[in-house]
């Protein structure tokens, strides 16, 4: 995450995020992701810029340390918590800087969504985030999954996030993994039930791509199809509750000019609402 993301996650700010990463990077836990890190070919930041997010990795001692803390072996870390062990999964993350900051991001806003709605008396926190590492099964790879608890209730979601990089069969692809792993039951030995999964893109023609493939795949694979919301990052940047607000559609009607926006969290009724 970038040193912004941090301090929004941590309600802190970003010069106390810049002090503890020192202080681990002294220890010997964490280096600097600097511009030489990054792929020559998909290299799009400057040096400042890089410096300016404040990026870190983990060294080896801090994944030792990371899984110590973690009260798991180094290989649970990995598969669990997405602990990355490798060069080549080092590798894989700077290639794909740009899209794992957007994904981040989402889980940040939606966090801080959450705050919100408690600081005004709710109760509502994202309670579990797992990077797309640790999420993935094969095939199958999840930018990421998260519990949002709203009262009691809690509800589990994967995310896609969308630069509108790929084309329609790419999109087709990523949902056969979708119905793939959910038609098989492997999912219930990580999930109770299986988690609706949000699309965020970042254009309104991305968007709509997305919806027509998700559309096809419900009508090739019958049955239920997958419960699935979509959106844009410019609709939750500017709607007063973000992430929480009425800016999803579904992939019903992907022909309409101005799809139902609609939340998808189930709204709670207050205690003192009379029912008819």
């Amino acid at each position: 995450m970038t040193r912004q993301q941090l301090a929004t996650l941590l309600r802190t700010s970003t010069r106390r995020i810049a002090r503890l990463e020192t202080d681990l990077i002294e220890r010997g836990w964490l280096r600097p992701v600097t511009s030489d890190t990054l792929p020559p070919s998909r290299a799009l930041l400057t040096h400042d810029q890089v410096r300016r997010l404040g990026l870190v990795e983990l060294t080896a001692a801090g994944r030792q340390e990371a899984a110590r803390r973690l009260l798991v072996p180094a290989g649970l870390a990995r598969r669990r918590h997405g602990v990355m062990v490798s060069v080549a999964s080092t590798r894989r993350f700077l290639r794909h800087l740009h899209h794992t900051l957007g994904a981040n991001g989402f889980f940040v806003d939606l966090a801080a969504a959450a705050r919100l709605v408690t600081s005004r008396g709710g109760d509502e926190a994202l309670v579990d985030w797992r990077s797309a590492a640790a999420c993935a099964r094969g095939r199958f790879r999840p930018d990421g999954y998260g519990c949002y608890q709203r009262g009691p209730w809690r509800f589990g979601f994967f995310l896609e996030y969308d630069r509108g990089t790929e084309k329609p069969g790419q999109y087709a692809a990523k949902l056969a993994t979708y119905y793939r792993y959910r038609d098989s039951g492997a999912y219930r030995r990580d999930y109770d039930g299986f988690p609706t999964l949000l699309v965020v893109t970042t254009s309104d023609a991305a968007e709509a791509r997305f919806t027509h493939q998700a559309y096809l795949a419900q009508q090739r694979y019958g049955g239920m199809p997958l419960v699935l919301f979509l959106t844009t990052e410019g609709r939750i940047q500017v709607h007063p509750e973000g992430a929480l607000g009425p800016i999803w559609r579904t992939a019903a009607a992907p022909w309409a000019v101005e799809p139902a926006r609609v939340c998808w969290l189930p709204r709670l009724l207050r205690q003192d609402a009379r029912i008819p």
